[in-house]
Parts: structure tokens; sequence; C-alpha cells
């Protein structure tokens, strides 16, 4: 168990750092801002996903996105949490039995592919793709301490 009460999927060297997952989904959402860039959520590695939900957050007017979804989550006081960049999800995949309480369907990251799509990754077989912006896909929220 993380800081915040979440489920720790990611441990940096030394141990002192990670990652951590809501221990529930956030429901269903859109990504937002279908045929509109966002200026700098294109972010895809480990410790992009902070970055990319404040940009989407500030950059897409669209109200109940899958980024605000996440950044609007709570836990045990931490208000801290966003929408996982590309390879943060991945990441979050591979220890998705660890974590537990994963729907096999897919899930959104943060990272904007182009003004048509963004990065999803199926929760059933890991397989990652860009889907369109305005299909509605899993939130799972996560954070870094």
């Amino acid at each position: 168990v993380g800081p915040a009460g979440g489920i720790v999927f990611h441990i940096t060297v030394g141990g002192l750092h990670g990652m951590e997952a809501a221990p529930v989904d956030q429901g269903t959402a859109e990504w937002g801002c279908y045929l509109a860039p966002i200026e700098g959520a294109d972010g895809e590695g480990i410790g992009t996903g902070a970055q990319n939900t404040a940009d989407i957050v500030v950059g897409c007017a669209d109200a109940n996105t899958a980024a605000k979804i996440a950044d609007a989550y709570t836990l045990n006081g931490y208000n801290d949490w966003f929408l996982p960049s590309r390879h943060e999800l991945n990441m979050l995949y591979q220890q998705k039995n660890v974590v537990g309480g994963f729907w096999e369907e897919w899930y959104w990251s943060s990272s904007e592919e182009d003004t048509f799509y963004a990065w999803a990754q199926s929760f059933v077989d890991g397989t990652p793709n860009d889907h369109h912006k305005d299909v509605i896909q899993r939130v799972r929220a996560v954070r870094a301490f």
C-alpha cells in the first residue's frame, strides 16, 4: 500500500520513490477535445503523466474528460492524482494482478497522438493502441511518491 492508500505498482531504484494506483477505477469518459490538439500532452515516458494531465486540464474545455476525472480524484487527503502516460499505463497493466480491480476493457492514458487520437491500452491482452479521443474508455488515476 502506498502513502495515499493506493496500490504500489512501481518502485524506483533504492525503493524511496515510486507510483501507486487508485484502488478502484474512477469510471469512464472520453479522452476529450476530439479534433483539437492539446499543447504539451504528448509525453509517453515514465514521469510524464502528471504534466500531460495538467496540460489537458488547462488546454481542453470539454467537461468530464478522463484527465479531469483523474485530476479531481482524492484519496485519504491526497489530491495529486493524474492520468498515467502511455508507458506508465503499460507498467500498470504489467502489475494488474497486484493492483487488482481492473475491467477487461480499454483504459485511457494521458498521451495524445494527434488531433484525432490518444493512446489507450487493453487490459485484456496488454495491447496498446491509439483510439479516437471521443471514445468512452475506463479511467484509473495514479500518483507518484
